[in-house]
């Protein structure tokens, strides 16, 4: 099977993406109480990677609608997905992995982005099936190092099942959280790689369950 290409030229799916957002940004208002905390952390300019708790399907919906500027998804292709949103995650695109595979493709397209100072968006925890309890993977140390990026802590409270709850006109409560910046990885001469990827993992991801009730 021929690899996908490496390079992606962002911002892209200008139109689709711009769609998706203006519908988020007029609905989600209309369709749920929501409140969103520390917008002016949210980078305006520059490389970034958004980190986030990831409980269910609204947690990215929740970062495109009310980030400023368009985000590239980095996310598993084989996890099952109900149809009402599989739609959409296929028209907004993102940049495909496998779990628990090293998707070296995935990290160069990830790595791409970054360069062309966008914004990157990912979940440490890498799923969803014991969220809050699993030890995030290495890859969000790995980007920010090797792109110097920063990397901005992301909690949403009440997402988990508010989709439902929004199809049955119930108006969940919906809160974004957004955390000051945190300077990118770095790595001494003479430290040991692995381990300070793996501290600065879990430090960026407390960050998110220290905003969490």
């Amino acid at each position: 099977m021929p690899r996908k290409k490496v390079q992606i030229k962002v911002p892209r799916k200008r139109f689709s993406r711009l769609v998706i957002r203006l519908l988020l940004w007029i609905l989600l208002p209309i369709l749920a109480r929501v409140k969103v905390i520390g917008h002016e952390n949210l980078p305006k300019k520059g490389r970034a990677i958004l980190i986030s708790n990831h409980v269910a399907v609204m947690e990215p919906v929740m970062m495109i609608a009310y980030t400023p500027r368009q985000i590239e998804f980095l996310g598993s292709i084989d996890v099952p997905h109900e149809p009402s949103t599989k739609w959409a995650m296929d028209l907004y695109g993102m940049i495909e992995i496998f779990r628990g595979k090293p998707e070296r493709h995935a990290l160069r397209q990830s790595l791409s982005v970054l360069e062309q100072d966008g914004l990157l968006g990912l979940f440490p925890e890498g799923g969803l099936w014991n969220p809050g309890t699993m030890k995030p993977k290495d890859g969000v140390a790995f980007l920010s190092h090797r792109a110097n990026a920063p990397v901005v802590p992301i909690a949403l409270v009440g997402s988990k099942g508010a989709l439902n709850d929004i199809f049955a006109l119930k108006r969940p409560a919906l809160q974004m959280i957004v955390g000051e910046p945190i300077p990118a990885c770095v790595v001494g001469e003479d430290e040991d790689k692995r381990q300070i990827y793996e501290h600065y993992s879990e430090m960026v991801m407390d960050k998110v369950f220290a905003k969490l009730p």
